[in-house]
């Protein structure tokens, strides 16, 4: 497994599969206040993981993450290619609390 760190810099988006599986995406950079968003890297947290790091983690939270990265690509409604890299979260760590694992419940 890979680990990567930085700050987040938008809120975590929290969304839903068809058959209700929480998925949250986090976009981190290595400076604080990076406004390229080119050197962003998405995060993406799946089920448990997913819903704990929606509710706790906040704009400007320095964190680390343990997972893999994963390419993925498909065609858009326009008909052209698309393709993303992110990184699939299985730990999360961050200043306010202790490791948040795939399997944690809610810390409250």
């Amino acid at each position: 497994m890979d680990t990567i760190k930085g700050y987040i810099q938008q809120e975590p988006e929290m969304r839903f599969t068809p058959n209700g599986t929480a998925i949250t995406s986090i976009r981190i950079s290595e400076n604080k206040n990076d406004e390229d968003y080119k050197k962003y890297k998405r995060i993406i947290a799946w089920e448990s993981l997913a819903e704990v790091a929606n509710e706790i983690l906040q704009v400007e939270d320095f964190i680390y993450a343990k997972g893999y990265w994963k390419t993925r690509s498909w065609e858009g409604q326009d008909g052209e290619p698309h393709t993303v890299k992110e990184f699939t979260a299985k730990q999360i760590w961050n200043e306010k609390y202790e490791e948040i694992e795939e399997t944690t419940d809610l810390p409250f």
